[in-house]
């Protein structure tokens, strides 16, 4: 029985408990995207501003497309950026309620511990700091809400579209069990991500140029920079649910395991493959682990020997301390927006290239040690930032020294080398692969390995 717009609008604000906490968490996401900028967001915007031809100047191939996309649309293409920003944000924080809403439903738990149990601080102060982790986790919700129907190719395929790293969890179509279910999940999976392939090979003449980019830049090229397994980062994600996520499973485990929690253990150990085979760790790489921690944790909160609801309200209300306690604001930009008003119509390059671009100077990356000279002899522009940890070698005094002749103003926050010519920015729209061999650090060889063999073994290796 369908229900009319009436009915579904009195469901919902019957739903009190889900209903302040997404009402609670989008204030929060929205407060934390008014403190500054962030790298990654500010990019995603560059680049959805490339695709819609608001600006064709700059565009990181490596970055997926979902995430630009969809700003691009909300900003009623490119009449409002900046309003596109905060309609994401309510956007990605409505689609993920809806999807721990579905997915508890489904997996027959209780919707409001399951949803409360989300909103960890982690998830609040770091879900959409970047961008995509919160949205990222709500795809993934979705596909196994649907994983028995062929709708879960549809949000597997844009889970890839935002983040490419999630290919890894395209096995979990096994559990469909029919080969013929399994095959048409895989075609609409092709079907949906076949747009943004067709546009690569048009664009650079291979359709998974932005895929094997993204993998070369994070996986395959950065082996020499392995980081260990990080406990930090585990408790950072899991909260203070370990020990409930534990005493869920041993309950579980002593009244009968069912398909679910085949499913959610699956892909717990998916999860943990994926953080594991990033050489760089970072806590965000471990978020989807917090599906099935929320999900055992709901399992043993669900008691009747608990209050639950008084449970939920003390989790909420502890979750809310927490993440305002260990806030994260964004990236003060003053110093960098008077940057952009010195530098006026001239080329720079700089370790805050991304940040200077959206405030709308013509920055890029900085070069490589052996191009600095020649970069700046051609009048480019250098600004060094101290927060920065890159390149190694802008805080190499005896290597910097050389440039002590260039040198024209030094602050407490960056270091500017400036020959004193201004010429007009380049265009930075080139891969990560690209750079590589106009710099000499790849050959021929290893460019054709690269673009023609690398995407068949790591579509052997997830598949």
């Amino acid at each position: 029985m369908k229900l009319t717009i009436k009915e579904t609008i009195n469901k919902v604000l019957r739903e009190k408990t889900i209903l302040l906490g997404f009402i609670l968490s989008t204030i929060f996401f929205l407060y934390q995207h008014t403190t500054g900028l962030s790298w990654d967001f500010s990019s995603y915007i560059l680049n959805a501003k490339y695709l819609f031809g608001t600006s064709l100047e700059y565009f990181e191939w490596y970055r997926g497309p979902l995430m630009p996309f969809l700003l691009g649309i909300l900003s009623l293409k490119g009449m409002f950026w900046t309003a596109s920003e905060y309609l994401y944000i309510i956007l990605v924080s409505a689609i993920f309620a809806i999807s721990s809403v579905k997915l508890a439903n489904k997996f027959k738990i209780n919707k409001n511990l399951f949803y409360i149990l989300e909103l960890t601080p982690f998830v609040l102060n770091g879900g959409l700091l970047q961008g995509t982790e919160l949205f990222s986790l709500a795809l993934l919700q979705l596909a196994l809400v649907y994983l028995y129907k062929n709708k879960s190719g549809f949000f597997f395929g844009l889970a890839w579209l935002l983040r490419y790293t999630n290919l890894i969890f395209l096995p979990l179509l096994i559990f469909n069990k029919k080969i013929k279910k399994i095959l048409l999940s895989l075609a609409i999976f092709t079907i949906t991500i076949s747009p943004w392939l067709i546009h690569n090979y048009l664009t650079k003449g291979m359709p998974l140029v932005s895929f094997i980019d993204s993998y070369l830049m994070n996986v395959a090229l950065r082996r020499d920079t392995t980081m260990p397994f990080s406990f930090i980062d585990l408790i950072a994600i899991s909260n203070f649910y370990l020990p409930l996520f534990f005493l869920g499973m041993i309950k579980k485990a002593k009244s009968k395991f069912t398909k679910h929690d085949y499913i959610m253990i699956f892909f717990l150990i998916i999860s943990l493959i994926s953080y594991f085979n990033m050489p760089t760790k970072v806590a965000r790489y471990l978020l989807p682990l917090l599906i099935p921690i929320a999900y055992y944790s709901s399992i043993f909160l669900e008691n009747k020997k608990f209050n639950t609801n008084k449970i939920i309200k003390i989790i909420l209300i502890v979750n809310f301390v927490l993440a305002m306690l260990f806030f994260h604001p964004l990236t003060d930009v003053s110093v960098e927006k008077q940057i952009v008003q010195d530098l006026g119509n001239c080329s720079c390059s700089s370790n805050e290239w991304v940040l200077l671009r959206y405030l709308g100077a013509g920055c890029n990356p900085m070069p490589r040690d052996f191009k600095l000279n020649t970069t700046i002899e051609k009048g480019h522009k250098i600004y060094i930032f101290k927060d920065q940890e890159e390149p190694k070698y802008a805080f190499n005094k005896t290597f910097m020294s050389q440039f002590d002749k260039y040198k024209k103003e030094e602050t407490k926050d960056y270091i500017l080398i400036d020959k004193g010519k201004c010429i007009i920015p380049d265009k930075y729209v080139f891969t990560y692969l690209e750079l590589r061999w106009y710099d000499n650090l790849v050959t021929r060889t290893e460019a054709n390995y690269y673009f023609y063999v690398l995407p068949y073994k790591i579509s052997l290796k997830y598949l």
